[in-house]
């Protein structure tokens, strides 16, 4: 089993990782861990490229203006999109239970506290409609589990 719970801290240096990986799981990070001089590629293109692309992506840091929507992902996304979900122990479709994939949570958890400023963006509407069926109690459990998730990656 992967553990996916230390693939969200706050001190992440991506060198090496996969770009998209790193932009799924950017809102967990800020953007000085965000290690944007790490990618060795297009290195002339960091500071008009990377940074407002990537960073306007991953923490929708500019409310909207060159991203249309924030770019976060379910575990479902990443296990359909990719082979990096192939035997690990968490349920990506899951997104309460010790058995719920970090991703999952924290996706959920990044739209529970947007989704007043997300309510204003069309793009996002299919997903706060789904979020509006969410019973009370699994909106404080995905809260609860995703501030356990990063007290677990400060603390570490």
């Amino acid at each position: 089993m992967r553990d996916c719970d230390t693939i969200a801290p706050v001190n992440v240096n991506p060198k090496g990782r996969p770009r998209n990986l790193v932009i799924v799981i950017g809102d967990q990070l800020d953007s000085d861990s965000a290690g944007f001089d790490g990618f060795d590629a297009e290195q002339d293109a960091v500071e008009w490229v990377e940074l407002p692309n990537n960073l306007g992506m991953f923490q929708h840091a500019d409310g909207g203006l060159m991203a249309s929507k924030p770019y976060v992902a379910t575990g479902k996304y990443i296990e359909r999109m990719s082979n990096y979900c192939a035997g690990c122990g968490y349920g990506p479709g899951k997104r309460t239970g010790p058995s719920a994939c970090p991703f999952t949570i924290h996706y959920w958890d990044f739209l529970l506290r947007h989704e007043k400023r997300l309510a204003k963006n069309q793009r996002m509407a299919m997903q706060l409609k789904h979020l509006a069926r969410f019973k009370q109690a699994d909106r404080l459990a995905i809260r609860e589990h995703a501030g356990q998730i990063r007290h677990q990656c400060l603390s570490q």
